[in-house]
């Protein structure tokens, strides 16, 4: 029997599966999900990791994906990729540790040559190989917090023609159109107001939870909410004050209540909470709690990445 973690590390959930196997196959497994704001409390992603490995229970090898690696944390895509990789090696040292690449291959990354820019983003790679196995041709939708996956099946296997996010966009294949997190104006540029079509501000004003809340499908408005503000309180340890702060908003009128996440959104949309000095070099920013060395020049003249092992910094 072959004991195996999935990782997934978004911005703002991490989840992990862990599955007994056995001749190839699954014979039991237990999911975990955790509300985690990563762009806001990047550096608590450690902690987090290692109270979910410990809840279920120890492992073979591992396997990460993310699409974390955008939040507003990082300075760019390869530093969020190796964020997230070291934060899961250091959770849970000396475990052999694997990635799911944008070609669907299996990759080490204990051994060997990678780039880090072809890591991410790759849950929904992983995702549509898995359906593809008991739906060989079908359409794969994801909606997801903040974005939708539209993935082509055929034959057996993806046949998405983008597999960065500007290419799946391109093609219609990744939509910023989510059930919880998607701000307003990513939706819809005008709603009828009084008989005429009003332009709706481009601000953080307003989520997609928010609109489930003011047309009364608060289950789901609410649902969020909570996980979220149990997230945060993880993160702070305060259950006391956040009990207090749950029962003030369950006493607030409808109104306050609906715009509570979009407060908070435009609060933690601020690019200096995650701790570094927008003004300076990056060198002079926050970096990961987890130094590494790497295992060659990491930038070419114009910013290029070259092939490095790991561990990895940026």
């Amino acid at each position: 029997m072959i004991r195996i973690i999935g990782w997934d590390i978004g911005g703002a959930n991490v989840k992990a599966a862990r599955l007994l196997c056995a001749d190839g196959r699954a014979e039991s497994g237990r999911a975990v999900r955790r509300h985690f704001e990563l762009w806001h409390n990047s550096n608590s992603l450690h902690s987090l990791l290692q109270t979910i490995y410990a809840e279920l229970g120890p492992t073979d090898a591992m396997v990460v994906t993310m699409t974390g690696e955008l939040c507003d944390a990082f300075a760019d895509r390869a530093e969020g990729v190796a964020f997230i990789i070291n934060a899961v090696r250091a959770a849970v040292p000396d475990i052999p540790l694997y990635a799911i690449d944008l070609d669907g291959r299996l990759m080490c990354l204990d051994t060997g040559e990678v780039e880090l820019l072809t890591l991410a983003p790759t849950n929904w790679i992983a995702e549509a190989m898995v359906l593809a196995t008991r739906q060989p041709d079908c359409l794969m939708m994801d909606i997801g917090s903040t974005t939708t996956d539209l993935i082509p099946i055929m034959g057996g296997r993806p046949i998405a023609r983008g597999k960065r996010d500007i290419e799946r966009l391109a093609h219609g294949e990744l939509i910023y159109t989510g059930a919880l997190r998607t701000p307003v104006a990513a939706i819809a540029s005008g709603i009828p107001v009084r008989g005429v079509i009003c332009r709706i501000s481009a601000e953080y004003f307003a989520i997609s939870a928010d609109v489930y809340l003011a047309l009364g499908q608060a289950h789901l408005g609410r649902l969020y909410l909570r996980s979220a503000r149990r997230g945060r309180e993880n993160e702070r340890g305060g259950a006391a004050s956040a009990g207090q702060s749950s029962l003030r908003r369950q006493q607030a009128p409808h109104s306050e209540r609906a715009s509570h996440y979009g407060r908070l959104y435009r609060r933690t949309a601020d690019p200096t909470d995650y701790g570094g000095d927008v003004s300076g070099p990056l060198q002079d920013r926050e970096r990961s709690p987890f130094p590494c060395r790497t295992g060659g020049d990491r930038r070419l003249p114009g910013g290029d990445l070259r092939k490095t092992t790991g561990p990895y910094s940026v």
